[in-house]
């Protein structure tokens, strides 16, 4: 067959007619192509070519064959031997510009236009192709001058008109536009180019719902039309709107009908929006790299560019398809997203240089906008898990907290906060495989603190510990064991993590307990062997006790340890929580689990830190995430309506000395010589299926909040919780003992004000310490922290109430005790 096409053009009569030539002859190398020989048809194309020399109209028919099969570097080449021949041919200066627009060289394709309009003043197309250049580059007044002329000439043109509505918007004469395109728009809108042209003219001037309304229309008018364009318009109609996760779905239906660089920024920018970071950084990689500063691409998949921004790198496709010469993404959504490429390549798991990624984390985070929590706490989190630039995870760390406010209040809050979890991996799988639509969680907007300011702190101390400041370490993470939700997946991280920091700051009894409580949450075989090293070495060489120690509930838990009353900080009851699709609780409890370790590989059995006798150990720098599926949770129990409730519990000292002084609690007593002495925890309650705590990307080790302290009496200490009450009890001496206040309400400034409450236990006469815990509604507007306690403090205790947030007005804390309950009016101001 390919012989057959070769012989008739070699064999073609030299003297051949212009209409054998252009109705056949130029034909045959398409025919080729069509067929699928795409290197026999260029072949072929080189042969008619030649039998074409010496006629620059015949010449022009190879040239379009060219335009044809994208190929316009030839098809300029072929044009320009068509010029040398014919200088002031306007139809090979028309294929010469057609072929630079190709190539996205705009200004050569106006002037190549401007020259074909001088020559033919009358040729409807180069007056109307030399006004959408004209436009493309930014001149909307000379674009609307050559659009009246071609009006004048044919009234009924269409695409004249339309860009003459276009060019009025671009020229700022807005009420002129808005008049002639209701006009046009009159009864059944069947102009697509100016719907799509309006839809997005709208988005770039932050006019959502007009955008959104135009962009319909264009899509409902011709479904089936290739057109990437009006997917993207309405792409970003729906950002302009704030509504990321449907600009999501419409992006990736635009992929039926193109792939180039443009769309992968689009649907990049519309996951960012949503928090979904490495999602968005894995769509950039696909088209971009950035090298020495400077974003590289294939623009139109054949244009090797490359630009210091994104807004000038993919400038030349907007213009050259809708002749739009303002983008609709901000400066500030270019910024971010190349910082986040940046990043991400710089944390890649072959990078090497830490320095470029300290810099790509703290422009990523950079800005002031409602998002810059949430790329805060990524950036602090990516660093740690690949064991990078320590201090600059924490400065990104403690830059989140500024941002938690604002970021509390985005309609897809839950998305952003929860994206590491394997039920949002699994939900978003579902999205990108079967098109299906992500139901926004519903999620409580004071559970969303939680998780966001307990997530923080615990990055900060994790942070903290890898620099070697384990004190200050453990007054972190216990602040974020005390906020986030119990047994959740960050819970045990934060409780192990806290574990980590008291071992190696010397609080070795405390660690135990920390260890415990995060090991009872989730069992593992790699953390129970860093808990019989340390209890062995607590307990000169025995593990006697340590089963009954680790079956027993959190609670109850001892290590056999001389009873002493702990500092705590208070754990806030988690309040009920409907939810669409968030996470379960359940399956957060299968998280991954990772152990503080020097530079491990992410693992489930990945090495933990090994106790030295050392009662005061160097901290072990930063382990890498381990990835454990969780097993229990199902798109359908996620789509459930669940409830979440964790009891209310102790509360853990976040002093700079993090060896606090556990309570006693009812354990076995094994045989020990020196007794350790944990800090108590929280006493787990079932939790029901669904909550949103993730179950994975709980990075490195996952600790735990404050083990419950080891007691030498079997007694266990009464757990108010939800389905339990604290009771009263009475004293040896006959009395009832009695829960006392210095006082029954405070006053203090917002945005840190603070001040200490005293609490008596009066006629307390309990075998063990008595516990008090803390509760409220407002645990995202004030914590709770107990000071530590000491001997000579008897039965009172001191709490220190502190205002977290600008949030003014009275809010209530409630004290349990053994001894009955009181609450107290925090008045904030």
């Amino acid at each position: 067959g390919i012989e057959l096409f070769r012989a008739a053009v070699a064999e073609a009569p030299a003297a051949m007619s212009d209409k054998l030539f252009a109705g056949v002859v130029s034909q045959l190398p398409a025919n080729l192509y069509v067929l699928g020989e795409r290197d026999a048809a260029f072949e072929l194309a080189r042969a008619v070519e030649a039998r074409a020399a010496g006629s620059a109209q015949r010449l022009l028919f190879v040239a379009s064959f060219y335009l044809g099969v994208e190929q316009p570097d030839e098809a300029a080449r072929v044009a320009e031997s068509a010029l040398a021949l014919q200088p002031d041919s306007a139809a090979a200066h028309q294929m010469l510009g057609t072929a630079y627009r190709y190539s996205l060289r705009l200004d050569d394709a106006a002037s190549e236009f401007t020259r074909a309009h001088e020559l033919d003043p009358n040729s409807a197309s180069a007056r109307r192709i030399l006004a959408e250049l004209r436009r493309a580059t930014g001149k909307p007044e000379e674009a609307l001058a050559l659009y009246r002329e071609q009006l004048a000439a044919e009234p009924q043109d269409a695409n004249a008109r339309t860009g003459l509505v276009l060019s009025l918007f671009d020229a700022g004469k807005r009420e002129e536009a808005e008049r002639e395109l209701q006009s046009v728009l009159t009864g059944e809108a069947k102009d697509l180019p100016l719907l799509v042209g309006a839809s997005y003219w709208y988005a770039a001037h932050g006019e959502g719902a007009r955008a959104l309304e135009l962009a319909k229309k264009a899509v409902a008018f011709e479904p089936r039309f290739g057109w990437a364009w009006a997917r993207i318009a309405e792409g970003r109609a729906l950002l302009a709107l704030k509504r990321p996760l449907e600009a999501e779905r419409t992006l990736r239906a635009a992929r039926q009908y193109g792939n180039f660089p443009t769309l992968d920024y689009e649907l990049a920018a519309a996951l960012a929006s949503a928090g979904l970071y490495d999602e968005a950084a894995e769509q950039l990689s696909r088209s971009f790299a950035v090298r020495d500063g400077q974003i590289e691409t294939r623009l139109a998949g054949h244009v090797e560019a490359r630009a210091a921004d994104f807004g000038e790198l993919l400038a030349p496709e907007r213009r050259a398809s809708l002749s739009q010469f303002a983008g609709a993404g901000s400066a500030d959504e270019a910024r971010v997203l190349k910082s986040l490429l940046a990043f991400h390549q710089a944390t890649a798991t072959q990078a090497t240089d830490e320095k470029a990624a300290a810099e790509a984390a703290r422009e990523f985070g950079a800005g002031e906008d409602e998002m810059r929590a949430y790329r805060n706490l990524y950036a602090a989190e990516r660093l740690e898990q690949r064991g990078a630039a320590h201090a600059v995870a924490f400065e990104r760390a403690e830059a989140a907290i500024a941002g938690v406010e604002s970021a509390l209040d985005v309609p897809h809050a839950p998305v952003a906060l929860f994206a590491d979890t394997d039920e949002m991996r699994m939900l978003r799988q579902q999205v990108v495989e079967q098109n299906a639509p992500l139901s926004l969680l519903n999620v409580q907007r004071d559970v969303l603190s939680k998780v966001l300011r307990g997530r923080i702190e615990e990055l900060a101390g994790w942070a903290l510990y890898n620099q070697g400041q384990t004190a200050e370490a453990a007054v972190r993470l216990r602040r974020a064991v005390s906020v986030l939700p119990e047994d959740s997946a960050w819970w045990r991280s934060a409780e192990w993590r806290l574990g980590a920091a008291l071992e190696a700051s010397g609080g070795a009894r405390d660690a135990l307990a920390a260890y415990v409580n995060s090991y009872r949450a989730q069992p593992d075989p790699t953390r129970r062997s860093v808990i019989e090293a340390l209890y062995k070495r607590l307990n000169n060489g025995s593990l006697k006790g340590l089963d009954e120690l680790l079956q027993t509930a959190p609670a109850n838990v001892a290590a056999n340890t001389t009873p002493t009353q702990p500092s705590t900080l208070s754990q806030p009851a988690t309040p009920t929580v409907e939810t669409s699709t968030a996470p379960s609780p359940a399956a957060a409890n299968d998280a991954k689990t990772a152990t503080p370790e020097a530079k491990t590989t992410p693992s489930t059995s990945a090495p933990t830190p090994t106790p030295s006798t050392d009662s005061t150990p160097a901290p072990s720098p930063s382990a890498t995430p381990s990835h454990e599926p969780s097993p229990t949770a199902t798109p359908t129990e996620l789509a459930a309506k669940t409830e979440m409730k964790t009891p209310e519990q102790p509360a853990v000292a976040p002093s700079a000395t993090p060896e606090a002084t556990p309570t006693p609690e009812a354990t076995p007593k094994p045989e020990v010589t020196p007794t350790p002495s944990p800090t108590p925890t929280p006493s787990p309650t079932p939790t029901p299926s669904a909550t949103p705590t993730p179950s994975t990307q709980a990075p490195t080790p996952e600790p735990t909040g404050a083990a419950p302290a080891p007691s030498a009496t079997t007694e266990p200490t009464p757990q108010p919780g939800p389905e339990r009450k604290p009771e009263s009890k009475e004293s040896g001496a006959g009395g009832v003992c009695a829960l006392t206040l210095s006082e029954e309400a405070l006053t203090i400034k917002s945005n840190g004000g603070s001040a200490t409450l005293t609490i008596n236990l009066e006629n307390y006469a309990g075998t063990t310490p008595a516990r008090v815990n803390a509760s409220t509604e407002n645990w995202a507007d004030i914590i709770v922290l107990a000071e530590p306690h000491a001997p000579a403090d008897g039965n009172a205790l001191r709490f220190t109430i502190t205002s977290v947030s600008a949030k003014t007005g009275t809010f209530n804390v409630t004290f349990s005790s053994p001894c009955g309950k009181r609450q107290v009016a925090v008045n904030v101001h």
